[in-house]
């Protein structure tokens, strides 16, 4: 039996929209692009479901690229399947994630 629907992420803030979430272009990371709709800084936090923990996750550009300039959103926070973060106002953020192998 499946369940009707299921969640695969989880975010708490009305004023922050997933605008992508796929595998990253290289290596085995999951790529997370968030847009802050509001015109003041948001804090969010991300909660996987299932048996998604996340390893280690980074700020990157929209090439999936460190960024060489200014970061406009700030990670607070990472436990196991909960990430939470800061963007500025009408920011496009993008999250590279490394996954806890199980």
């Amino acid at each position: 039996y499946l369940p009707e629907s299921m969640s695969f992420l989880e975010i708490d803030n009305k004023n922050v929209l997933l605008s992508a979430l796929k595998k990253s272009e290289e290596g085995n990371s999951l790529i997370v692009r968030l847009y802050n709709l509001a015109s003041s800084s948001q804090k969010v936090k991300l909660q996987f479901f299932r048996n998604i923990a996340i390893k280690q996750a980074e700020i990157v550009n929209l090439l999936e690229e460190i960024p060489k300039n200014e970061i406009k959103a700030e990670i607070l926070n990472i436990n196991e399947n909960l990430l939470e973060l800061t963007i500025e106002p009408h920011v496009i953020a993008t999250l590279k994630l490394k996954i806890k192998e199980k």
